[in-house]
């Protein structure tokens, strides 16, 4: 299977809110970091000291997503 790619000179036509949240020592993160302020309004939560996995398992994570929830009428 072949990974989806993600155009980021397209980004800015988002329109839905959007969540970014990565472990700050995952590999995916730098990605992460660069491409969540071109989505507008889009909220980057970056998890100090946790990888890939780690983040999901962070009671940070959890939180973050139940936050936005809140907020944005989920």
């Amino acid at each position: 299977m072949r990974a989806a790619s993600v155009d980021p000179a397209r980004l800015h036509e988002i329109r839905v809110p959007v969540l970014a949240v990565a472990g700050m020592r995952d590999a995916l993160y730098p990605g992460v970091k660069e491409m969540a302020p071109l989505i507008p309004g889009a909220k980057l939560v970056a998890l100090s000291g946790r990888g890939h996995i780690g983040a999901v398992r962070d009671p940070r994570f959890k939180n973050a997503v139940v936050d936005f929830f809140a907020c944005n009428g989920g």
